[in-house]
Formats: C-alpha cells, sequence, structure tokens
C-alpha cells in the first residue's frame, strides 16, 4: 500500500511539473507577441523560453544533445517541448 501511495504521488508531482512547464512556455509565447524594442519583444520571450527549459531540466548549455533528446521523448509533453523549442528559441 506505502509503494502504490509513493509512486502516486510521484507521478502527480510529474504532472504538476509538466502542467507547470506547459504554462511557462504559454507565457513565453504570449511575450513574443507583447511589444518590444523592435516590434515583437523576442528578446523576452526567449528569456522565458531559457528559464522554462532550464527549470525543467532542459540546460542546453549543458546538457549533451543525445541526453536532452532522451529526456524530451520520455516526456508525456514532449511535443509541446520540440514545437516551444523550435519557434521560441531557434525560430
Amino acid at each position: 500500500m506505502r509503494g502504490r501511495v509513493r509512486q502516486a504521488r510521484a507521478d502527480l508531482a510529474k504532472v504538476r511539473r509538466d502542467q507547470d512547464m506547459l504554462a511557462q512556455l504559454e507565457e513565453a509565447l504570449l511575450q513574443a507577441a507583447a511589444a518590444g524594442k523592435d516590434g515583437f519583444d523576442s528578446e523576452g520571450a526567449d528569456r522565458l523560453y531559457l528559464l522554462a527549459f532550464t527549470g525543467y531540466g532542459l540546460d542546453w548549455g549543458k546538457l549533451a544533445h543525445d541526453e536532452a533528446a532522451t529526456r524530451i521523448r520520455k516526456s508525456a509533453i514532449a511535443p509541446e517541448l520540440v514545437d516551444a523549442w523550435t519557434t521560441g528559441l531557434v525560430g
């Protein structure tokens, strides 16, 4: 019984972490549409994307590309992570 409770708590923590990440990615996307120095605030959005990814354990400056890809594939929100990476930080 205790093992199942521990597992349920761990599963819930993962879901909450993913929900928090999705909220941060949405905030970064909205920031990209805000007014900035040269039109849209891409600098502010990039900063928020970087903070979100780093906080999620995907520090692109420190992780090997293979390790980052593995972590993304294992994530329940993999499509959203890939989309945010390609449209936010790279796009």
